[in-house]
């Protein structure tokens, strides 16, 4: 998809002046303001579903990995867990590359690259999200492979971490932007 004519025009502008220059700094500065802002009612339901499936998986890290793995309500209620969290960051992670970079992801894994590349999430908070994308489509697609002990082991040890600095990052990244 082609960008804008105007913000072609506005990014030859950027070239051909400069950046110390005071115009170059008002073209930016119009060029922001003709971003539209974020819907923010629109990103914090997609938190607040992510958090919802996160807080889910935690309640059943209460138990022991045994109880865990003898629990089949439990198992299942992860594994959907962990579709609900990769699709609502991508959702949310696509609609800020849509409204504010005019890129359109044509993949989970292509959102999180493009994320972590605009600097709107940190690569480790991409790099985890890639992750969490393979086991997903292992959970939605190969769902008779999956290894529940493992599911188990890495939400344990940090595989929740990478959620709670997603939505972090995705909090703060919003509030710089509509300042």
């Amino acid at each position: 998809m082609q960008p804008p004519l105007f913000q072609v025009r506005i990014e030859k502008a950027f070239e051909a002046l400069g950046e110390s220059s005071i115009i170059y700094i008002l073209l930016k500065i119009m060029a922001k303001m003709s971003l539209p802002n974020l819907d923010m009612t629109r990103l914090h339901r997609l938190l607040e579903e992510i958090k919802e499936a996160k807080a889910i998986i935690e309640s059943i890290l209460r138990r022991t990995r045994d109880g865990f793995l003898a629990d089949v309500e439990a198992r299942y209620a992860t594994r959907y867990a962990i579709v609900k969290i990769v699709e609502g960051a991508a959702v949310a992670g696509s609609y800020i590359l849509e409204t504010r970079f005019d890129v359109i992801p044509e993949s989970y894994v292509e959102v999180f690259d493009a994320l972590s590349k605009k600097g709107v999430i940190s690569y480790q908070v991409g790099e985890g999200f890639r992750r969490l994308v393979g086991l997903r489509n292992l959970v939605v697609h190969k769902y008779w492979d999956v290894d529940d002990g493992r599911i188990y082991d890495e939400a344990e040890s940090n595989g929740l971490e990478v959620v709670e600095k997603f939505m972090r990052e995705i909090e703060e990244y919003v509030e710089r932007e509509n300042r």
